[in-house]
């Protein structure tokens, strides 16, 4: 089965671009990778992942 990430609008407007780069990078890939496979077994021990 494969998922569909949706952004909230102020994350996309206003959290994303005021990242650096490095940090955007890793966060779209961790969301890529884990959240679009199976989102119930990663949603949260991602949420500690970022931290």
């Amino acid at each position: 089965m494969s998922y569909t990430v949706v952004y909230l609008e102020d994350v996309v407007r206003k959290d994303i671009p005021s990242l650096d780069a490095t940090t955007r990078d890793s966060i779209k890939l961790a969301i890529e990778e884990m959240l679009t496979t199976n989102p119930v077994e990663f949603g949260k021990p991602l949420q500690y992942y970022l931290k």
